[in-house]
């Protein structure tokens, strides 16, 4: 059977993953020898996607600010999550004391 271009480009993402066996990693390599276009293709994806994996430096500016933001975050969920649980037990007082004893 003729490995066709569609049976590449099916593996390429788990290849690019580096999750192919070794003849599976030989056989798309070879495939790609022969097809200038798509091996173009390839090395612009790769590029790009090593680009996206760069880790960006964090200063201890941008990490206090980014402390200060989570501080705030949870104060108000704090706060909401309060008052709901205010709300609900002055509404269960309000029914506890308008039921009538029997």
């Amino acid at each position: 059977m003729k490995i066709t271009r569609n049976v590449i480009i099916d593996l390429l993402p788990l290849y690019l993953a580096e999750e192919v066996s070794t003849d599976t990693r030989m056989l798309i390599d070879e495939y790609l020898e022969n097809d200038k276009d798509l091996s173009k293709i390839l090395k612009n994806l790769s590029e790009k996607e090593l680009l996206k994996k760069v880790p960006s430096p964090l200063t201890k500016e941008n990490q206090m600010i980014a402390l200060k933001k989570a501080k705030r975050v949870t104060l108000f969920q704090t706060i909401i999550i309060g008052l709901v649980v205010g709300l609900l037990a002055m509404a269960f007082l309000v029914l506890v004391v308008r039921m009538p004893i029997q």
